[in-house]
């Protein structure tokens, strides 16, 4: 058993250790003494390796994981989740080397943007939108609306405009982020498998 050098204001100072794919709790861990004598996170990641759930879906298939771009030093989840056949990767993936890279690995990282265009559920495209009115009880107030597109295009330039609810003007948007899909079914693409 390995000493610990406890912390003199938080002890053995611990924290719940999450599994790194799926971010359910499966243990604890003791940091006891941090730099600056700083209390450990309520929860956090020390390790790469599954938790059984996770390893149970690596042997079935790849899990895919969505993401907001510009964060890769610390990917922010933004809900999808899925597990697929290894065959879809070999569709999905041009590149051999990284098709090969992320079969060897047994999971993936997927931008949101990319994660919508191949048509994975978890994740809708939506933007903050607010009234302008400045006579309008909304005005300033935001709200996140799914970006509904076109049947005709599967762009956002097919995307409709929405409209206040008291004064009826436009509703002034921000940029395109992605949210929880409020609706999501079970149906899921012939590729994926049920997590």
């Amino acid at each position: 058993m390995s000493k610990i050098a406890l912390s003199p204001q938080h002890g053995v100072n611990p924290s719940l250790e999450q599994c790194f794919y799926c971010l359910k709790d499966r243990g604890v861990v003791l940091f006891g003494h941090l730099k600056g004598d700083q209390k450990a996170p309520r929860r956090a990641c020390v390790s790469m390796e599954p938790c059984a759930e996770c390893a149970g879906h690596m042997k079935r298939g790849v899990v895919l994981i969505s993401y907001r771009v510009g964060t890769e030093s610390d990917p922010y989840r933004t809900g999808g989740w899925v597990v697929i056949k290894d065959k879809a990767i070999s569709k999905m993936v041009t590149k051999k080397e990284l098709a090969e890279d992320i079969l060897k690995r047994r999971f993936a990282m997927v931008p949101d943007d990319a994660w919508c265009a191949l048509g994975l559920p978890g994740i809708v495209p939506a933007r903050a939108m607010h009234c302008a009115n400045m006579r309008c009880e909304n005005f300033e107030e935001e709200f996140m609306i799914p970006i509904t597109r076109s049947e005709h295009t599967a762009n956002i330039s097919g995307e409709a405009s929405v409209h206040c609810v008291h004064c009826e003007c436009i509703l002034q948007g921000g940029p395109v982020q992605y949210i929880p899909d409020p609706g999501v079914s079970d149906a899921r693409p012939d590729d994926c498998e049920d997590a």
